[in-house]
């Protein structure tokens, strides 16, 4: 047992973790004093040494920084060793200021009993070491000259010793780098082992190199870093700030530096005590929440994809990347992408040059296009010649590519609700910049927030485009339904003036006017069946040749208005099919009824039929003007009318989207084909047999 107890002071303001920690330190050699606040620490420390202090960091009235800065503020116990007993989930920010009020070491919640004695005994040693220098030194004052050379030796050694042990401790501490800086010899003295792990240098490089730390510092904080050196050596004063480093993998981490300055007995500054803090991850946490808070603001008002993309890429522009390009994949298989880079004018002229001339298009061989297909994200550490190669179209390209600089890029789908609308990527040009797995999360943090608003502005357009549908369409139901009782008011007053003349004309006209209102309405009622899941089908055996004949008679009076004529090519392959007759008619009467309406007079639209594949195909072809290859994939689409249709052949724009929901129901397929001023060709198939039923 060792001749010297030491006292060891244990501050909490819960007396259960009071003793959870004496229970794990209890030993003959300590003296553990207890004190459940600030305060009566404090009085301890007036009356007693302690060779170490394990002080809480939550405290009620004074909590542990607090009294910390006291204990440090007093020249009695200012070297008195301090440990923080913090918590691991919520303390971290707070481990952070506990290293720049004096504390050497932290040990987590909840306590791991063989790492709390560890780094107990070590300052139980160094205070034992101390104890003995200083019984000696007394020795040494009351001998003879020659027994105070032999002890000064001995005294010099242990004292040497326990250097090393103190060191040696100080290698230990976790997440910083401890140096010591000469202000005399301007150069630094010690440095940790734990810069290695940290930034990747070795203590020698720090030991060989005077201004380190200054030439490893980006410019824009060089200038803070050289005031907090100089105020700590002209005029001793304390000082901290928070600084980015270049790792010597040329990654940035930040870090928080703390300088204490050392006198002489004269009051002069001749050594600087340095503790260099890894908080990286809290300071990435942070700004990460700061940009998407940000970002969630300005993209929520955005109105539309052409906004968003610019938005979003002035946004990511220059704070995350040196260049951006976001790549959305539309409805109809085509590709709008945007290429932001950074505000100088030689990479804006190679953004517009890429922009221009080699955007993405749909099948192309990119890295962006393999993301919207695939849903998986890519993460380029740094970039290889090889895909530049990969991306490249042309020479040309490749040299463009090549003079962006492209250093390490990420790339990330754009994925809601289940669907990829397309896809970000950030590509820095910075050495001192690589993207790594941290930010390859974040980055499909902010593609979910941009997804969710390219989403949002589709929908809300879909909305004013649902909104103005409903305000068309009431426009031209009220327009339809006033101009044949218009005919039906006129042509009975006209009867009633000249009620002598042959009234069958002016009938006629009345009974059109009242086909036409009956049409509307019953649009209208079937449009309302099939939102509300109710359109019913009274399905029964129909014979193709009679149908297609009823068909022809049905329209033959509008075709002979126009002079049309109709002709057929029927297949013989096959004579019945199972159907609702009523609604097969009124498909064929949607259908046929358009082709006459955009055929020129004289012309000749043709109906045919065909078995294939378990199903009976039938056709309508005419020689109208044709459809737009882009009005073809709305043509089924509810309330929509083409250019021309809006101009010269208004109409609610029902018909085809009720045809094709008719169609549907029977288990049958409808589609058109056309080209412009060759005329179109409309298809729809019936299921060869199919059960006897209603279907709801």
């Amino acid at each position: 047992m060792s001749e010297i107890k030491v006292n060891i002071l244990l501050v909490d303001d819960r007396p259960q973790n009071l003793d959870a920690i004496s229970v794990i330190l209890r030993h003959p050699e300590y003296n553990l004093v207890t004190a459940l606040s600030g305060a009566e620490a404090l009085a301890h420390l007036l009356r007693r040494e302690f060779a170490v202090i394990l002080l809480d960091v939550m405290m009620p009235e004074m909590d542990g920084f607090e009294t910390a800065k006291i204990i440090k503020e007093r020249d009695k116990t200012r070297s008195t060793p301090i440990i923080f007993v913090t918590a691991v989930a919520t303390d971290l920010k707070e481990i952070y200021q506990g290293y720049s009020v004096g504390a050497v070491d932290y040990i987590q919640k909840p306590l791991d009993p063989d790492v709390v004695r560890a780094k107990v005994a070590v300052f139980a040693d160094l205070f034992r070491s101390k104890k003995k220098i200083e019984t000696q030194a007394e020795l040494i004052r009351n001998s003879d000259r020659a027994q105070f050379l032999v002890r000064e030796q001995a005294a010099r050694l242990k004292a040497e010793a326990a250097e090393h042990r103190y060191y040696d401790l100080i290698n230990w501490v976790d997440h910083a780098v401890l140096w010591e800086y000469d202000a005399i010899a301007h150069r630094f003295a010690f440095v940790s082992q734990r810069s290695t792990e940290i930034l990747g240098y070795t203590p020698e490089d720090w030991l060989k190199d005077p201004d380190f730390v200054l030439h490893h510092i980006p410019t824009e904080h060089k200038v803070i870093v050289e005031k907090l050196l100089k105020d700590a050596i002209e005029q001793g004063i304390d000082g901290r700030c928070e600084h980015r480093l270049y790792k010597k993998n040329g990654e940035t981490v930040w870090v928080h530096s703390g300088v204490n300055p050392r006198k002489n007995e004269a009051g002069k500054v001749t050594l600087l005590w340095g503790l260099t803090l890894d908080i990286t991850g809290f300071k990435t946490s942070e700004e990460n929440h700061r940009f998407l808070s940000q970002a969630s603001g300005v993209l929520t008002n955005a109105m539309n994809d052409s906004e968003i993309l610019r938005k979003l890429g002035r946004l990511v522009v220059p704070v995350l990347a040196d260049w951006c390009t976001i790549t959305i994949t539309k409805s109809d298989g085509t590709i709008t992408q945007l290429i932001t880079a950074q505000q100088s004018p030689e990479k804006e002229l190679i953004a517009k040059e890429l922009q221009e001339k080699y955007s993405a298009k749909s099948g192309d061989q990119t890295h962006e296009n393999e993301a919207i297909e695939t849903g998986t994200s890519k993460l380029f550490h740094i970039v290889p010649e090889s895909l530049l190669i990969y991306t490249a179209l042309n020479p040309e390209h490749l040299n463009l590519l090549k003079s962006a600089q492209m250093r390490s890029a990420i790339i990330v789908p754009l994925k809601i609700r289940g669907r990829t609308i397309g896809a970000i990527t950030l590509i820095s040009s910075d050495p001192h910049r690589l993207y790594n797995e941290n930010d390859l999360k974040f980055t499909e943090e902010l593609a979910w927030h941009a997804a969710a608003a390219i989403d949002n502005a589709s929908l809300y357009g879909e909305a004013q485009r649902a909104i103005q549908m409903r305000e068309d369409l009431l426009a031209v139901v009220s327009h339809d339904l006033r101009s044949p009782l218009s005919s039906i008011s006129m042509n009975a007053q006209l009867i009633a003036k000249n009620w002598k003349s042959d009234p069958r004309e002016r009938s006629r006209r009345i009974k059109n006017s009242v086909v036409v209102m009956d049409r509307l309405i019953s649009d209208l009622l079937d449009l309302s069946k099939i939102e509300g899941g109710h359109l019913e089908l009274e399905k029964t055996f129909l014979n193709i040749d009679q149908l297609v004949q009823e068909v022809t008679e049905l329209v033959s009076g509008i075709a002979e208005e126009k002079s049309i004529s109709i002709g057929l090519k029927l297949s013989g392959d096959v004579t019945e099919v199972a159907g609702d007759h009523d609604r097969i008619m009124q498909v064929f009467s949607n259908i046929i009824g358009n082709a006459i309406k955009f055929s020129a007079r004289e012309e000749t639209i043709t109906l045919g039929t065909e078995a294939k594949d378990g199903e009976v195909v039938f056709w309508v072809s005419d020689k109208g003007p044709g459809i737009a290859k882009g009005e073809l994939l709305h043509l089924f689409d509810r309330y929509w009318q083409g250019n021309d249709q809006k101009s010269k052949h208004a109409g609610v724009g029902l018909g085809l989207y009720i045809a094709k929901q008719m169609v549907e129901a029977h288990g049958g397929r409808i589609w058109a084909e056309s080209e412009v001023g060759k005329g179109s060709t409309f298809y729809f198939t019936l299921p060869l047999s199919s059960p006897l039923k209603k279907v709801a």
